[in-house]
């Protein structure tokens, strides 16, 4: 649905309370550009060209169990490149190909390379072009040459395969890594093709020679097809449901590129479900997925797929009443394996399934699941809960879970009672309790009810470090608090009620932790902090989560930041991780990890971990949509809430957001020191909620037949109601509130003081020197 919008020249009243006053000024808002003469006709202006010095990751997958990686010119990483080539179901099949032109192989480190979402392209000095791509749904490389010569041969490389026959058309090839499976080679020419048809080859994947040759046939017959859908795919996805535009053209290119890397890691291996990263974490985990979920399907409007996953993952459930597991959903699913030593996945995906129900309005599942979620939550209360109404697990049952081998003691251990798992505990009783009062489960909405409350006040008394300024990261066995600094805290914020608190701790949470590339996992004055993830100092696993910076922790810090006032400096942070995915690491998207310090002679910190981590883009995306631009839904309740706090360097934006079965679109722009932003709505029903600093919450039925105008100063707000003919059918105009104003002013003073943390010197690092 496209929506123009139309040209006004607007009347702003500065108003006391409702009533508007003598002081007029006109304001030209102009024509915001529609969707239609915005949108992605084709992938390529999203191409970037990459050198031989850069040599950047790049990966495809197929959406289903399949995914090629390789760096642009030499496959060299340290721990990636032995994942180099086609993957399939989590085995290497070969680990690259090589082209030769006339009997001699292309050098890649001489091609000028460009990397699309759906292709690699390799142009070379003799004016040869090779192009790398994958079809969805198929175990097939895709490998095309446009050379002036018609001799163009090709050769799998890989230490594991091993050339087996010629079979008519096919050269084959088996690799020790998966003996069952057949790799067979042939060109996109057919015999019958003329001369001049495209150059080329196809790699593919089958369980016989039969079938390689049946999916040599229906490749040759719907190539051209199959490349439209893939692409279209994607550009669907950037039109229909993400579409944005601004004169900020980096800032649209980078989110269009994470949300399409981030969609590439949704696929159908074993059922719907994320990968967790790549290259070595292509399997679905609790964690990671419901972690992922609202960045990469809810507020990219993929509300099928965010159900299939929910629902995939609850027929894992542990259902067993006598299972000291009863209730929790599985830590990890793979192929071979499913396993449920973790205490965070199963809030997580109460949590999530609140959210979805609530993006899409699809109270169903609720009647559906809500089983699940009983189970979820009594099974916790009969096994894990304490008597303060605590969530205990094991050390290593949060996300920070690295252990040393062989001997499986934690790195970081956080028994019994972390921050973030109380938090998480807390909001799963909340959601319980939203979804037990759709049902009508009483009994069971007064029990949790209880628990929550219970949870909460003793929170405040155990959990708040008042000397310190923070928030203790867990309680000890013995019922001592943990003073270490860790960015833990920041998710239980929402459970303690003093905000000027949480502006302090938020202050210098970012002071000690938040580094201008991510967010780190200990604070560097900490005896326990280790400066870089990678070194021969020690292994890598004692910095995991002892210092090493973890970039989808930058989610939760910005939005504690923005709600603390200070919204240009999340910013600075959400900008840094646009350009990372810009200019370094894998193109167009963000890696797990990174060092806390950068090396010696660098600027900034090295990118460490996967490659390619699906929090770290989901999370970045889902601080974009829902606190930046302050988009949150609630279909149950029939209520859209919109809170924008948008940075002072951004001029102008347009975007829409799918809610329902319908949309959202917004025009922002700011004139001198007024905002200005223009909603429309389609198939959407109920009220908006529209909170702005400074002003209590004006609550407005939504009409799709009008447009919404809202112009914003410091001290005055306007809500305008416009049909197309731009008449205006109703306004209204209101003062600042002043309890609001003192307390945004309160948390800003607060907030303006923080700053992005610094290394500081390296000999005031023990772990260095063991």
């Amino acid at each position: 649905m496209s929506y123009r919008f139309f040209p006004l020249y607007l009347i702003f009243l500065v108003a006391t309370g409702c009533q508007p006053t003598s002081n007029v000024k006109q304001v030209n808002i102009e024509l915001a550009p529609d969707t239609q003469s915005t949108a992605v006709s084709n992938l390529e202006p999203l191409g970037m060209s990459v050198t031989a010095e850069e040599n950047r990751p790049v990966s495809f997958t197929n959406k289903r169990s399949g995914y090629y990686y390789t760096q642009t010119h030499v496959n060299d990483h340290p721990e990636h490149s032995w994942f180099s080539g086609f993957n399939l179901a989590q085995k290497r099949l070969f680990q690259d190909y090589e082209i030769a032109i006339d009997g001699s192989p292309l050098k890649r480190q001489q091609a000028k390379v460009n990397v699309y979402p759906h292709k690699l392209e390799r142009v070379y000095p003799e004016g040869t072009t090779v192009q790398l791509s994958l079809f969805d749904n198929q175990d097939i490389v895709r490998i095309s040459v446009t050379s002036e010569s018609d001799d163009v041969t090709i050769k799998i490389l890989g230490e594991q395969v091993k050339e087996s026959l010629m079979v008519g058309e096919l050269s084959t090839y088996r690799s020790s890594e998966d003996t069952d499976k057949v790799i067979a080679v042939a060109s996109i020419q057919s015999s019958t093709d003329d001369a001049d048809s495209e150059k080329g080859f196809y790699i593919l994947i089958a369980d016989s020679i039969a079938k390689a040759t049946d999916m040599l046939n229906q490749v040759r017959q719907h190539d051209s097809e199959w490349q439209q859908q893939r692409q279209q795919r994607m550009l669907s996805l950037l039109n229909d449901n993400t579409w944005m535009h601004s004169s900020d053209s980096e800032l649209v290119k980078a989110l269009q590129w994470q949300i399409l890397n981030l969609d590439s890691l949704m696929t159908n291996q074993h059922g719907k479900g994320i990968y967790a990263g790549l290259p070595w974490f292509n399997e679905y985990w609790g964690r990671d997925s419901f972690i992922s979920l609202p960045g990469a399907t809810l507020v990219t409007g993929q509300f099928d797929f965010a159900r299939d996953m929910i629902t995939a993952f609850a027929k894992f459930q542990d259902r067993d009443p006598d299972s000291k597991f009863f209730g929790r959903v599985p830590n990890r699913v793979r192929i071979e394996d499913i396993d449920y030593h973790t205490t965070d996945g199963t809030p997580r995906f109460v949590i999530e399934m609140r959210h979805y129900v609530q993006y899409s309005g699809d109270n169903s599942l609720i009647e559906q699941l809500y089983p699940n979620v009983k189970d979820s939550i009594n099974g916790s209360l009969k096994n894990w809960v304490d008597k303060k109404g605590y969530l205990l697990h094991a050390d290593n049952e949060t996300w920070m879970d690295a252990r040393r081998e062989p001997d499986k003691v934690p790195y970081s251990p956080r028994g019994t009672r972390a921050n973030d798992i109380q938090a998480l505990w807390f909001e799963q009783l909340k959601a319980g309790i939203y979804f037990a009062k759709v049902v009508n489960d009483i009994e069971s909405e007064s029990q949790w009810q209880q628990a929550l409350d219970k949870l909460q006040q003793n929170f405040s008394k155990d959990f708040v470090l008042a000397d310190k300024g923070y928030l203790a990261d867990h309680l000890n066995q013995d019922d001592s608090a943990d003073t270490q600094l860790r960015p833990n805290q920041f998710y239980a914020f929402d459970m303690i009620e003093d905000k000027a608190l949480i502006a302090k701790a938020t202050t210098l949470a970012w002071q000690q932790l938040v580094y201008p590339w991510g967010v780190a996992s200990l604070d560097n004055r900490d005896s326990d902090f280790y400066p870089y993830h990678l070194t021969e100092a020690y292994h890598k696993d004692a910095a995991y989560h002892n210092g090493t910076v973890w970039l989808w922790n930058n989610g939760i810090a910005m939005q504690r930041m923005i709600e603390a006032g200070n919204t240009d400096l999340a910013f600075q942070l959400f900008t840094n991780m646009n350009e990372q995915a810009l200019t370094r690491g894998v193109v167009g998207g963000l890696a797990e990890n990174a060092d806390a310090y950068p090396h010696p002679g660098k600027s900034v910190a090295k990118i460490t971990g996967t490659y390619l981590q699906a929090w770290s883009n989901a999370e970045q995306l889902r601080a974009w949509y829902q606190d930046f631009l302050g988009v949150r839904p609630d279909l149950i309740q029939k209520q859209v809430t919109f809170a924008p706090r948008l940075p002072s360097s951004l001029e102008d934006l347009q975007w829409q957001s799918r809610i329902g079965s319908g949309t959202m679109t917004v025009s922002y722009k700011k004139s001198e020191s007024i905002e200005h932003y223009q909603l429309a709505f389609n198939d959407i029903d109920g009220q908006l909620i529209l909170d702005l600093p400074g002003f209590k919450p004006v609550t407005i039925d939504i009409d799709t037949q009008n447009i919404m105008l809202v112009e914003l100063s410091a001290q005055a707000l306007s809500i305008g109601q416009y049909n197309a003919q731009g008449e205006e059918q109703d306004k209204q105009q209101w003062s600042a509130d002043q309890q609001r104003l003192n307390h945004l002013e309160e948390l800003t003073t607060i907030s303006s003081q923080a700053s992005f943390a610094k290394p500081i010197a390296i000999e005031n690092h023990p772990r260095l020197k063991n």
